[in-house]
């Protein structure tokens, strides 16, 4: 037999992660890993609770509570749910985590944006995420998408899915 008549598989072989990328995937595998535990978990004690429930130290009553929370985890598990995702795909070596990175940044933003409009108590909290943002968000676009290492690794990513 020649050698090309006999095919051994090589097992794949981990590509080295950027460091940052690294530090991402902890830090949104970690923030995924406490949302599905605490929110699921606040919202059962939220509901069996006899109170007292109070907003910015206010007493209020359990549906004024409820009322006022529902926005928040209707933010938190989406947000939640692209990081898990982007840990995921980081740990599995996927191609698309370089947007779902900038996703979750640009929900970030949108975060803050409705934090403006919907809750004036906090704009202060609102204007300083923002301010943040329109640091981090450049530095992240650069990184991800013009950075020399980071740019080799997605290409690497890509070539793989692809099969080269």
């Amino acid at each position: 037999m020649t050698d090309s008549a006999i095919r051994v598989e090589q097992p794949p072989t981990r590509l080295q992660i950027p460091f940052l990328i690294t530090c991402g995937m902890a830090f949104m595998a970690f923030f995924a890993a406490v949302a599905a535990v605490v929110v699921p978990l606040f919202i059962v004690i939220a509901l069996v609770s006899s109170g007292p429930f109070t907003i910015d130290g206010v007493p209020v009553t359990k549906g004024a509570f409820l009322s006022f929370s529902l926005p928040i985890f209707l933010v938190i598990v989406p947000v939640a749910t692209l990081a898990g995702a982007f840990a995921w795909g980081v740990w599995k070596e996927r191609a698309w985590t370089r947007g779902a990175a900038m996703a979750f940044w640009v929900c970030s933003a949108l975060v803050s944006i409705g934090q403006l409009i919907l809750v004036p108590d906090q704009r202060s909290e609102a204007v300083q995420g923002l301010l943040s943002l329109l640091v981090i968000v450049p530095v992240a676009l650069w990184y991800f998408y013009r950075k020399g290492t980071v740019v080799l690794y997605y290409g690497a990513l890509q070539a793989r899915h692809r099969g080269a």
